[in-house]
């Protein structure tokens, strides 16, 4: 049995606190399953999400413009894959729950 091998910390630069953290709008992201060289169909899910502070007025006595912002800038983002499995029954239902669970519970009611 051979040891695992090391990484050279001189590979990865080092984080600073003098570097700017990315923000939402230099970040960018996209989706795509496939259902790859053995599977008939894809059961695979993903969900791509920003999460913000939202206020919803139904009424009030102040004018429109007085209360224009009303969702916040992204507060984070929710980057999942859920992965088919394996070609199995209801593989596609059961990646399918997974987003929906995640995201019913980031947004509780």
């Amino acid at each position: 049995m051979t040891a695992p091998k090391q990484v050279s910390s001189s590979l990865v630069a080092p984080i600073t606190d003098a570097e700017p953290r990315p923000t939402s709008t230099n970040i960018d992201v996209c989706g795509l399953t496939d259902r790859g060289r053995v599977r008939s169909e894809n059961q695979d899910q993903f969900l791509i999400a920003s999460l913000h502070k939202l206020l919803r007025v139904h009424q009030s006595s102040l004018p429109p413009e007085d209360i224009t912002t009303l969702i916040s800038e992204s507060r984070g983002h929710i980057l999942l894959v859920a992965d088919g499995v394996g070609g199995r029954p209801d593989g596609q239902s059961a990646s399918s729950t997974v987003v929906k669970t995640i995201a019913q519970h980031v947004t509780p009611t």
